[in-house]
């Protein structure tokens, strides 16, 4: 099954599909990351295709958002590891 992530309200529009996910986990990990990124914007999951697509319909937002999700973390994550060479 698949699941579909959707900005909700996109100007005269109820919903415009961002992109297809084939799990409701992964779905709901990038909702989230977009609403911590966009908290003015509606992000949400739907289990049917929306017929506007926000690379059609909006290219400079979708690019944004396209942005947004594969940019790399800002702060580097570090891991420690004991037991090395003394």
């Amino acid at each position: 099954m698949d699941y579909y992530v959707v900005e909700m309200y996109v100007d005269e529009l109820k919903e415009c599909l961002v992109m297809r996910c084939s799990t409701i986990e992964s779905a709901s990990l990038i909702c989230e990351k977009l609403e911590e990124a966009f908290p003015n914007a509606v992000f949400d999951i739907m289990d049917t295709e929306p017929v506007i697509k926000m690379r059609d319909y909006n290219l400079e937002r979708y690019e944004e958002l396209r942005n947004v999700l594969t940019s790399k973390p800002r702060n580097p994550q570090l891991i420690v590891i004991e037991g090395g060479r003394q």
